[in-house]
């Protein structure tokens, strides 16, 4: 629901619906083009590359108003999950989140980026995913609006629907893996505490005047009894109410779990790392509505940098296929040893399908 044609960040591209601006990228330091990250990337060790949204990218939504004529001060805030990355483990680190970006956008520009990276002789060995917030969002689909595909049957008014969320994130691995790369998942966390609709607490009045002025009836009841809802302290029901907030619904994230288990593909899941019962808690763990602080990053960073270690060898399965044929685990199925491998580096990098929780945090912050 927000509209970033008029900020100098970004442009128009006529296959990505928008872009930064000169096909930039963000970094520690600020805006870059990819070939003069190229040129700091050491092929001798490993490259990681983090395709996302916001989240990604970094992004502060408490400092947006409506007189603000340049977004980059939403960027370069705190540090993303990728710069600290680039001081826990020696390897290459390249950020690739676009703000407000779907797995419709994400899945068009992995191939765009690995085009491009290919030609300047560059080869990912790892490529985490982190989509779904910006897809669960109220609005015209992606794939009609930027493709002028047709709606599908089944549409909330959603950017891109559960299904098309799944087929996404299946054909962003399969490209992944027919690169030789590692591809790793990561669940969006989700501040189910936040205020339904309200994107800037200190500029609430401008989220409160957006809501007054919705035409569309349906949408405003909605985000009405989303509201309601929150301040009964049922949270949970009113963050899936809430579509006009970038959170990503249950819908999407069974849809997500389910991939990785069909796909075999690693998961990160740190929302057992956030215990929030209360607003004023949130603060701990996230910036705003949505995106994770540093501390909730350092938590993304440390589980992504495990799996890189463990793979800088080769591929996780690469690794398990070479392994000496004398251990016990030696005759069975690779994804079965994968499994064994990664319950050793510790549960969260599973598949979350094969992993049960009777404590989980997710399931107790939520009043009943």
């Amino acid at each position: 629901m927000t509209s970033y044609r008029a900020v100098s960040i970004f442009e128009h591209d006529t296959e990505l619906g928008n872009r930064f601006k000169d096909r930039s990228l963000v970094t520690s330091s600020g805006f870059e083009q990819l070939e003069k990250i190229a040129e700091r990337v050491n092929r001798d060790e490993p490259i990681l590359l983090n395709m996302g949204d916001s989240s990604t990218s970094g992004w502060n939504g408490e400092v947006i108003h409506g007189n603000l004529t340049d977004l980059s001060c939403a960027l370069f805030t705190y540090r993303t999950y990728s710069d600290l990355l680039e001081e826990s483990f020696p390897g290459n680190v390249i950020n690739a989140g676009v703000p407000g970006y779907t797995s419709h956008q994400g899945g068009k520009y992995l191939k765009i980026l690995l085009c491009r990276l290919q030609q300047l002789g560059i080869k990912p060995d790892f490529i985490t995913l982190y989509f779904g917030n910006n897809d669960s969002t109220y609005g015209i689909e992606d794939k009609c609006k930027i493709d002028l595909e047709q709606v599908s049957r089944f549409s909330d008014v959603l950017r891109v629907t559960p299904q098309d969320y799944r087929l996404n994130l299946q054909e962003m691995i399969r490209t992944i893996r027919e690169l030789g790369a590692v591809p790793i998942l990561i669940v969006p966390v989700v501040n189910y505490v936040h205020e339904p609709y309200i994107r800037s607490r200190k500029y609430k009045g401008e989220s409160l005047n957006m809501f007054n002025s919705l035409t569309d009836r349906v949408l405003k009841s909605r985000l009405k009894k989303a509201h309601d809802l929150w301040s009964y302290g049922n949270y949970r029901a009113a963050c899936e109410l809430d579509i006009a907030l970038p959170r990503i619904s249950r819908a999407h994230l069974q849809a997500l779990h389910k991939v990785a288990s069909e796909t075999e593909t690693v998961i990160i899941n740190v929302q057992d790392k956030i215990a929030i019962n209360r607003p004023n808690e949130a603060d701990n763990f996230f910036i705003d509505y949505c995106h994770p602080n540093e501390d909730t990053n350092r938590f993304i960073g440390d589980r992504i940098a495990a799996i890189v270690r463990s793979g800088e060898q080769g591929t996780l399965f690469e690794q398990l296929a070479s392994q000496d044929h004398g251990s016990d685990e030696s005759g069975l199925p690779i994804g079965t040893r994968a499994f064994f491998y990664l319950l050793r580096l510790g549960s969260n990098l599973l598949p979350s399908s094969l992993v049960r929780r009777d404590g989980d945090a997710t399931n107790n912050i939520y009043p009943t």
